[in-house]
């Protein structure tokens, strides 16, 4: 589309890109070359799985949160969209592809760094990326749903980028809500068996992604319909 192009035009967009691609894997670099030079416990060990898990999702999760307010930054012209002889669902979902394209890799990225760093199994790998993609676009979906049921385009139209926008302030709550809940859940589990922990977390999050598809398609379908 224009917008993709356009963007990939500006420096400033393509650097946030590799600080989007780059930051999460970095940081569990770093975060398990620190645990590699500490004695941990075998409880330790399950804290360290969690703490990754933590880094991980939250350092992903976080750069969804501007897409709570991606419709509404358009101001009033986003009312003009909805005059387009285009599927609703398409209009709307085309604008959030790239960032599930670089979310995903990003997951891969880091995913592949846990790996290495930590000595984590291939089963255990397949279950990091799977957990952390799905639960990204679900967040991500979420996060869109949010702009559309509650849209700030007039303020955006009138005080402009400056506005402290309630829909992204809810986002950045439930990224990190999502975080803590899923790294807990890997503390919480991983002591009847690792694999079998990160399987379940692999179909919780399946399952949320699901739902919140769901949810998005549903009310893109009535916001138009309605609006």
């Amino acid at each position: 589309s224009q917008d993709i192009k356009r963007n990939f035009r500006s420096s400033k967009y393509i650097a946030m890109v590799m600080v989007q691609l780059f930051l999460p894997a970095i940081l569990i670099f770093l975060l398990n070359k620190l645990y590699s030079a500490m004695n941990t416990s075998f409880n330790g060990q399950f804290m360290t799985k969690a703490f990754n898990m933590l880094v991980l999702y939250l350092s992903v999760l976080s750069f969804n949160n501007e897409f709570a307010s991606v419709y509404s930054r358009d101001g009033n012209a986003r009312f003009l969209e909805k005059t387009k002889p285009i599927n609703p669902i398409i209009l709307t979902t085309s604008r959030l592809i790239p960032r599930m394209v670089i979310s995903t890799l990003s997951v891969v990225m880091a995913s592949i760094f846990y790996v290495y760093t930590s000595g984590a199994s291939t089963k255990e790998f397949v279950c990091v990326l799977l957990t952390g993609s799905f639960l990204s676009i679900a967040h991500l979906l979420w996060c869109a749903e949010m702009d559309i049921m509650n849209p700030q385009s007039d303020q955006y139209a009138t005080v402009g980028m400056a506005f402290n926008d309630p829909n992204v302030k809810n986002a950045t709550i439930y990224s990190l809500l999502l975080s803590v809940l899923f790294a807990f859940l890997v503390y919480f589990l991983a002591p009847s068996g690792l694999i079998s922990a990160f399987v379940k977390l692999t179909i919780i999050s399946f399952v949320l992604l699901g739902a919140r598809a769901y949810l998005y398609y549903i009310r893109v379908k009535l916001y138009y319909k309605e609006r």
